[in-house]
């Protein structure tokens, strides 16, 4: 229990965007793959992007802040969700990647982004869009995010999905969100002479 509520918490700021690298792989666009008898990687996959990855593609992708073997429940965790994932994608390889110290670290992300070596997949804060765009970063998922890719796209608050487009392009999902309030105190507000029900 305590773990689970550790991995939201961990995920609570952040929000999934997909690198260049990853859907380019995931629209077999000129990427290669490894053949069953271990030859020479070859390029795969229809040369339109918007075309769906053959199910017997092998792709490899990386995933930013896989829990460190210190942290062995939500680690577990995350070994558990991979598995679950293969069974409807047998054929994609996961390679998590560990990162001592705080895994949204905004300083060594910056670096990851200019040096282009930022994984496949990573999370960043909502506010981090503009700068992973600048640095083209990511890549446009519209046409791979719909309802049986993504079942509960609905439920989705527009607004929290709007923060990860730019041009009318989706780059990124969020994980989670939160909402920011005033709270006014209606003694307070009246002992000064002011309408609570019309607070600044």
């Amino acid at each position: 229990m305590r773990s689970a509520r550790l991995r939201r918490t961990r995920r609570a700021s952040a929000v999934t965007l997909v690198s260049a690298m990853t859907l380019t792989a995931l629209a077999a666009c000129g990427t290669s793959s490894s053949s069953d008898d271990g030859g020479t990687s070859q390029p795969t996959g229809s040369s339109d992007a918007s075309a769906p990855l053959d199910p017997k593609t092998k792709v490899t992708i990386t995933i930013d802040c896989m829990p460190p073997a210190a942290k062995a429940a939500e680690l577990k965790e995350w070994k558990e969700d991979v598995a679950e994932f293969n069974k409807t994608y047998p054929n994609v390889t996961i390679e998590g990647r560990s990162t001592p110290g705080q895994c949204l670290e905004p300083p060594r992300f910056t670096a990851m982004l200019k040096a282009k070596s930022q994984p496949d997949v990573f999370y960043t804060y909502f506010t981090d869009l503009p700068q992973v765009l600048s640095e083209d970063g990511a890549e446009d998922i519209s046409a791979y995010v719909n309802d049986k890719t993504v079942p509960l796209l609905k439920d989705i608050d527009p607004n929290v999905l709007g923060s990860l487009k730019q041009d009318g392009k989706l780059y990124g999902l969020p994980t989670s969100n939160y909402t920011m309030g005033l709270l006014v105190n209606r003694k307070l507000f009246e002992d000064a002479g002011l309408d609570p029900d019309s607070p600044p």
